[in-house]
């Protein structure tokens, strides 16, 4: 996310806006996973292991903008180094549509293809798994895309809308994605049906998990960083961190212990 959602995103764009937000939104937005990070966290403390579920969340955090950081600093070395600060130039308008035709084929044969051995591939629940992921993921990654258009508008209040800054699409596509885990996640502990189970792990796998986001998050923490108030990085990480967990810790946390504590 270093490369194509920060050092060289302006880069991109100028050669093609779709492509930057394919790269950015599309590819890393969807495999950088903030939701079964989250649930791993949730999971380990609910289990009692709690002092590993703080250091897994510090620990990705940390590692997490490290290596942003780290991804930005090696495309700006790239672009020096081998382009000489003067990257390919946007392609014509024709060739353009033509390249857009082809990869929206591609994708939706793709797509199609994931669907078809998700009902057809009955020997290896693995990959059935993951071709079940890939057929509900582009709806997760949609819709994080269709919540991602609220940032920048800030919040109403009153008659105006207020922190402007403050990335809410972001943040309740993360929510969402949240909530959905930790339901699916409850619900694989009380059922014993193993069909039930696979459908909600593939469910888990692809659509909120890419309709969730830690390259994105990231992405704007360090945006947020760079400006005039960067305390609002810190507030912007703490209020989704804090409202994933106690969402969590509600949904799926609490009715394990009490099922724990009935049954002795």
């Amino acid at each position: 996310m270093g490369w194509v959602g920060s050092a060289l995103k302006k880069d991109i764009a100028d050669i093609s806006p779709l492509l930057a937000i394919g790269l950015s939104t599309g590819l890393m937005g969807s495999i950088t996973t903030f939701s079964s990070w989250n649930q791993s966290v949730i999971s380990a403390i609910t289990d009692g292991y709690v002092l590993q579920g703080i250091c897994a969340l510090f620990i990705g955090t940390k590692l997490a903008q490290t290596s942003f950081l780290d991804g930005m600093q090696t495309a700006k070395l790239l672009k020096k180094r081998a382009f000489h600060n003067d990257l390919p130039q946007r392609s014509s308008e024709n060739k353009e549509y033509k390249v857009k035709c082809i990869f929206i084929v591609a994708s939706l044969l793709m797509w199609i293809g994931a669907a078809v051995l998700s009902i057809l591939d009955v020997q290896n629940p693995t990959r059935k798994k993951l071709w079940m992921g890939c057929a509900v993921g582009p709806l997760g990654t949609w819709m994080r895309w269709f919540l991602s258009q609220l940032n920048g508008r800030g919040i109403t209040i009153g008659s105006r809308p207020r922190f402007k800054w403050f990335p809410v699409g972001t943040l309740l596509a993360n929510l969402v994605a949240v909530i959905a885990e930790a339901g699916m996640a409850l619900y694989q502990c009380r059922t014993r049906d193993q069909s039930m189970k696979l459908l909600m792990e593939s469910f888990q796998l692809g659509l909120p998990g890419c309709m969730s986001t830690v390259s994105s998050m990231i992405s704007e923490m360090h945006s947020l960083r760079e400006g005039s108030k960067p305390w609002r990085a810190h507030v912007y990480l703490f209020i989704t961190i804090f409202s994933a967990m106690a969402s969590s810790f509600a949904i799926f946390s609490t009715p394990i212990w009490i099922l724990k504590t009935k049954h002795g």
